[in-house]
């Protein structure tokens, strides 16, 4: 089965979330990350073991908040 998460960022919390996942049988994970980072998390997170990780292009609309990423009608996330 492959399950798609689109989130935001990597952080620890996430990672620690999307590693348990990874101990289910026959599953194919793949992370879409929304942003690189976010201003006042300057978080180091290694990278999720065991996942396919992709950070999309987007653009940023505000100057603190707000990303467009118009990338997210374009993956194909069908088997």
């Amino acid at each position: 089965m492959d399950i798609a998460i689109i989130t935001n960022i990597r952080s620890p919390y996430r990672k620690l979330q999307i590693e348990e996942f990874t101990k289910i049988p026959n599953i194919n994970i793949n992370v879409y990350y929304t942003n690189k980072d976010i201003i006042g998390r300057k978080w180091n997170v290694e990278a999720i073991q065991g996942v396919n990780e992709k950070i999309l292009n987007g653009y940023k609309i505000f100057k603190k908040f707000g990303y467009i990423n118009v990338c997210i009608m374009g993956l194909n996330l069908s088997a």
